[in-house]
């Protein structure tokens, strides 16, 4: 781990199916996580790529509906 990130993926509230396709999408793109950080309400995930954290946002709207 390196504390290098150009974007953070805040992913509120905690759900475990979530985080886990987060993480399971991170790892297939070979992005690099700075950080992760536990909230009160969900968790913070600093990544490496910006345009990585994009594209990742609009799947996850259309996917789980937020």
């Amino acid at each position: 781990m390196t504390n290098y990130y150009e974007a953070i993926i805040q992913l509120r509230p905690y759900q475990e199916t979530l985080v886990n396709f987060v993480k399971k999408e991170i790892e297939a793109k070979n992005i690099k996580i700075a950080k992760e950080i536990n909230t009160k309400h969900g968790v913070d995930i600093y990544i490496s790529s910006n345009a990585f954290a994009i594209s990742l946002g609009r799947r996850l709207k259309k996917r789980f509906k937020g």
